[in-house]
């Protein structure tokens, strides 16, 4: 009746595909996901660390495509090589115009971004600060609001997380606002992806989902939560 999730079906997992093969791990190293169309069956344009790149997927199961005819210059001419493994392009989400936002886990407050069009180019744009925590999953909601899920891991704390809700207006992402913030004691675990949409009552909802990386100690989680501005 309030418009939120009742139940889960099992899904019909697909395989990264890479020249026509299952993808190693070390080149499917996924970790942000923009579909073109809501019911996944069309296009998915997914962001990879280790080998950084943003792989563009006709459909589920198929093999990999490229945006552009290289892998996009992602640090004002930085080479990919010399980005660290594990820190690459975390979020992803496909904005009005058909462009995607591509924002990098990287050390520090600031997280660099970047707009990437259909054709591979990408452009290095200013991203406000999310106080002490790094972006891990994006979307842009149907209200015209862009949602950000951030995360900080500290070794006596564990895990904390952040919610925020940024306006966008053309090129400028501006106006951070936190929503909700969740400290270690709330044990939510490694946040990693976000997805907005609008339930029957016309209200917008976050679906977060945190990875337990096959540690008995920490939960693979989908929260669901209803923005209230």
């Amino acid at each position: 009746a309030d418009g939120g999730l009742r139940d889960a079906v099992e899904l019909d997992l697909q395989r990264l595909m890479r020249n026509d093969a299952p993808a190693s791990w070390g080149y499917a190293d996924a970790e942000g996901l923009a579909a073109y169309d809501p019911d996944l069956r069309g296009p998915l344009a997914v962001s990879f660390e280790r080998q950084h790149r943003i792989g563009r997927f006709a459909a589920p199961g198929a093999d990999e495509g490229r945006l552009g005819d290289r892998p996009p210059a992602f640090d004002d001419g930085e080479a990919e090589a010399r980005w660290p493994a594990n820190v690459g392009l975390e979020a992803l989400a496909l904005m009005p115009d058909g462009r995607l936002l591509a924002i990098r886990d990287a050390p520090g407050y600031v997280a660099p971004a970047y707009f990437v069009t259909s054709e591979g180019v990408a452009t290095r744009i200013a991203f406000p600060k999310l106080g002490p925590y790094t972006p891990a999953g994006a979307d842009m909601a149907p209200d015209g609001r862009l949602y950000v899920v951030a995360r900080r891991f500290t070794n006596l704390g564990g895990f904390a997380a952040a919610v925020w809700s940024c306006a966008v207006d053309g090129d400028r992402i501006h106006d951070p606002e936190v929503l909700a913030e969740f400290p270690p004691s709330s044990r939510i675990d490694n946040a990693e992806g976000l997805s907005a949409w609008q339930d029957a009552l016309g209200r917008t909802r976050l679906l977060i989902v945190t990875d337990d990386n096959r540690n008995l100690l920490q939960r693979t989680l989908l929260l669901d939560f209803v923005v209230i501005r």
